[in-house]
């Protein structure tokens, strides 16, 4: 199978490509034992786990390195890059629950190489960040906060992010900016809140040290 069949099930899905691999389930009559590998975007996703007659049970599905520019599918911009997945789900259909892990290596935007990490659970309708990393621009930063109401009409986001050592050049050059010659780096302490399509963010953004035009 592809994307490409699943398209009536994945709507606006922008990946694209084969999907294919083994699964088998085995069932004692009120569990349903569930063990399989699905090849996707260049890598595997393994995933074992047990269904109860009443819908609810447990899945884990891990991956190996996958292409992220296949799963993107041309909706993001990406030069290249991987993204690895551990997920934990259990529950039921109609109240599922998830601890998620990510991992981003490699991937290319912009012209700036991007590497990140996140922990994340779900449930409610609720994704909590714990924790995530990024590396890029020649910055560190980190985030953590809630996205509420998934499922919904109007998701809201309540997040914090510290961005250190942002370089000027870099984000000039990415963005397309008007500035001659930058130089120097840019720290920041952002709050984002409000809805998830258009959040209020505020904050502090400083530059310790830098220039424009040599000066």
């Amino acid at each position: 199978s592809s994307f490409e069949q699943l398209r009536p099930f994945t709507g606006r899905l922008a990946a694209r490509g084969p999907i294919g691999g083994p699964l088998q389930a085995l069932s004692n009559g009120t569990t349903t034992a569930v063990q399989g590998e699905l090849g996707l975007a260049g890598g595997v996703i393994t995933v074992q786990g047990r269904l109860t007659g009443g819908g609810g049970g447990e899945l884990v599905p891990t991956t190996s390195p996958l292409d992220l520019r296949a799963l993107a599918g041309g909706a993001v911009p990406l030069g290249g890059g991987t993204l690895m997945a551990d997920v934990r789900a259990r529950g039921n259909p109609h109240a599922p629950q998830a601890d998620i892990a990510l991992l981003v290596d490699g991937a290319r935007w912009r012209g700036t190489v991007v590497s990140a990490n996140a922990d994340a659970r779900y449930a409610g309708g609720t994704l909590h960040v714990e924790d995530a990393t990024a590396l890029a621009f020649g910055a560190y930063a980190t985030a953590a906060g809630d996205v509420r109401g998934l499922g919904g009409r109007a998701p809201a986001l309540d997040a914090g992010v510290d961005v250190r050592g942002a370089q000027l050049a870099a984000l000039a050059h990415a963005f397309a900016l008007p500035l001659r010659y930058p130089d120097g780096e840019l720290d920041a302490d952002l709050h984002a809140r409000g809805s998830l399509s258009a959040p209020h963010v505020a904050g502090q953004v400083r530059i310790p040290a830098g220039s424009l035009n040599g000066l």
